[in-house]
């Protein structure tokens, strides 16, 4: 709508009229008050925190120091649209495993409080040692029993505290500090967050904002607070002087190409085409790394749910069958 030529009171008015549900008329309502009090877009958006991120407040502002406000929310859209596109392709991944590991909960709960306890009794008045692998199937069916309930309110108990400390800075870094180590998942949170860095930085470029004053709204733009970190000491190794590839290329959180592509770009005086370069090349890394993940999670949950029933039955009849080579 700003492109075609309205006013950005205009557009929000036209958006407010328009059809949609009533959460975002609610949203609209106050922004357009603001916008005719005479805010910033930015310091309107910055008001609502339950609706617009850090991402979104980061690029308005910069957008709007540059008077490139369209480039910046089309910037905004696109990068809006490639964390949804990723979200609902890992949720889609995650929902045939998810269902196979509620069926093999469900399975193996009925098999310890039910099942088990009956063949606990037979091996009992017969007196025969148990196998190894029996008797720890029989130990954790009665811990089940025991302590089944308790357990599940202390996780859920814990799940609460964990979601109410990552609400804390130091709590959430360490948090997000122990993810990046995971072997393989680590690697791809880096390469997806390094291509939101590039391509955030190249559209602040673009916008004539000088390096410098993009790295300072680069980093309310970042999701996570490490890349938060990480930026800001970006931005002051580039005050001393030093060159952005080689701040950038001190992070061990960023991708090695981000920093190379930027090293080419400083040499030819064409940093922005290469920062778009690397954020292409990396969001192709990241997505070509979680398709393969997704495809391979559907055989390796139901690998996973026969290996537990299978070693579940084995553990029920082994004694069964030496009874019967006795017999």
């Amino acid at each position: 709508l700003i492109s075609a030529g309205l006013s950005l009171t205009e557009a929000i008015e036209l958006l407010r009229d328009g059809k949609g549900t009533a959460t975002l008329k609610a949203v609209f309502t106050p922004l357009q008050t603001d916008l005719m009090a005479g805010h910033a877009y930015s310091i309107c958006i910055a008001r609502q925190v339950q609706h617009f991120s850090d991402l979104y407040v980061g690029v308005i502002a910069a957008a709007e120091e540059g008077g490139q406000l369209a480039s910046g929310l089309q910037h905004l859209a696109h990068q809006l649209q490639s964390d949804a596109r990723r979200k609902a392709q890992i949720q889609s991944a995650l929902r045939y495993p998810a269902l196979i590991a509620g069926v093999a909960a469900l399975v193996v709960t009925l098999i310890m409080t039910l099942v088990i306890p009956s063949f606990e009794a037979q091996f009992a008045q017969r007196g025969t040692p148990l196998p190894w692998l029996t008797q720890q199937l029989i130990w954790c069916a009665q811990s089940l029993r025991t302590w089944g309930g308790p357990g599940s309110l202390g996780l859920l108990l814990l799940a609460f505290i964990v979601k109410r400390q990552l609400k804390r800075p130091a709590f959430r870094l360490f948090c997000e500090s122990q993810l990046f180590r995971i072997p393989g998942y680590g690697h791809w949170l880096k390469t997806v967050y390094s291509a939101a860095l590039a391509k955030t930085l190249h559209s602040l470029l673009q916008t004539g904002l000088p390096l410098s004053k993009a790295l300072t709204h680069l980093a309310q733009a970042q999701q996570t607070l490490s890349f938060q970190r990480v930026v800001h000491t970006v931005h002051q190794s580039v005050n001393r002087g030093v060159p952005l590839s080689g701040a950038l290329g001190a992070s061990p959180l960023v991708s090695p190409l981000l920093p190379q592509l930027c090293r080419v770009g400083e040499a030819t005086g064409a940093l922005d085409t290469l920062l778009q370069s690397a954020a292409t090349s990396l969001d192709s890394a990241a997505n070509e790394a979680l398709e393969k993940w997704t495809a391979a999670l559907e055989p390796l949950s139901i690998l996973i749910l026969g290996l537990i029933i299978g070693t579940m039955v084995l553990a029920m009849y082994w004694p069964v069958f030496q009874i019967g080579r006795t017999i």
